[in-house]
């Protein structure tokens, strides 16, 4: 027995109608995601009951991100760093000696990389874009 999401692929690869919707929809989600600060692709949209319900009836069905959260590697990535900038940002905070201790902990190319993966290089705007999400 095939699941939602199974189901969904496989009308995408006969119904050709759907698929010209899916990908118009796709596009949006995906911009919307990227002006967050987090990257997905259309496949991991087949695995968001909102986006597929979209998908099927024209109209927007439930609250996607919320879904993505829960489901999505790089919407949980995104929460991830967003918590840990807060930590380091925040001299009391519960979680700010650890967070200081794994950066100090790294080599310094890699703390370079994570510093601009949590947004530390770009100041306070994709704290903002990801707590919007």
């Amino acid at each position: 027995m095939q699941n939602n999401t199974q189901s969904f692929r496989a009308l995408l690869e006969t119904d050709a109608a759907l698929a010209a919707t899916f990908d118009t929809i796709s596009a949006e989600y995906i911009e919307e995601a990227q002006a967050a600060g987090i990257s997905i692709t259309k496949d991991d949209l087949c695995e968001i009951t909102a986006v597929r319900l979209h998908a099927l009836t024209g109209e927007k069905s439930g609250d996607w991100k919320q879904e993505a959260h829960a489901k999505l590697p790089a919407f949980q990535k995104a929460e991830a760093e967003r918590m840990a900038f807060q930590a380091i940002m925040d001299n009391q905070h519960e979680r700010h000696d650890a967070e200081n201790e794994r950066l100090a902990a790294m080599k310094p190319d890699a703390r370079i990389t994570h510093a601009r993966a949590m947004g530390a290089t770009s100041g306070l705007k994709k704290e903002a874009r990801l707590s919007a999400t």
